[in-house]
């Protein structure tokens, strides 16, 4: 069984409302997150090492949120065995973030 460590999550741009970002991270059905952001903020994930695992490839979710329905800021999909420290940068509705965590086993 491998396990993943959320550890941050780095605003450089919000999405193209106005305003700051309602950001939530979903992992397995499971919100770990859930902040306001605005552009050049930098926040932990549970304390930095929100530790879940997994066994097979899953998708993480990074959305904001909006009346209605939330826009989608980016995906990652884990996979077993891609361990180490990773960082993934997602650019969806015009943002910039960058998702820090890491996989071991």
């Amino acid at each position: 069984m491998a396990e993943v460590v959320f550890r941050s999550i780095k605003c450089h741009e919000t999405t193209s409302g106005i305003g700051a970002d309602d950001v939530r991270i979903w992992f397995k059905g499971e919100l770990l997150f859930n902040q306001e952001m605005k552009g050049g903020r930098h926040r932990n994930i549970g304390g930095g090492a929100e530790m879940r695992h997994f066994d097979s490839p899953e998708t993480v979710w990074v959305k904001e949120a909006d009346a209605g329905s939330d826009d989608i800021i980016g995906t990652v999909t884990l996979f077993p065995g891609q361990f180490g420290e990773k960082e993934e940068s997602m650019y969806g509705d015009d943002s910039h973030y960058v998702l820090f965590y890491g996989v071991g086993g």
